[in-house]
């Protein structure tokens, strides 16, 4: 069941596209679903470390100055979004811009 899901949402994703286009569709939306874990992990590192959930921890600085965990979890937060923001940007060779854009948009939000 499972693979006939995938293989409608593939085909839907492709359809009049060319394999330049096919190949970016699944390649953009590859790397968003890689980066979501990411943006989970810095956001979880704040609340955690804040909170003082768990151990001591291994690193000392993040104890002394609460300051060092925000700057951390915002720059890596900031920079992980950035890339996933710019991984659904088409290249110049694509002809139809915004319908790339849609259709990596849209086919991350079914899967």
């Amino acid at each position: 069941m499972q693979a006939i899901v995938i293989s409608i949402l593939f085909l839907s994703s492709t359809a009049g596209s060319t394999i330049e286009e096919a190949f970016l569709i699944l390649l953009d939306m590859s790397i968003v679903l890689y980066f979501i874990p990411f943006l989970y992990m810095f956001a979880a590192f704040a609340r955690h470390t804040l909170k003082n959930t768990g151990q001591q921890g291994f690193y000392k600085i993040f104890k002394k100055d609460k300051r060092c965990v925000w700057i951390v979890a915002f720059l890596g937060f900031s920079t992980t979004l950035a890339a996933t923001i710019l991984s659904c940007m088409p290249t110049n060779k694509i002809e139809d811009k915004t319908m790339l854009v849609l259709k990596v948009v849209g086919n991350l939000l079914f899967y």
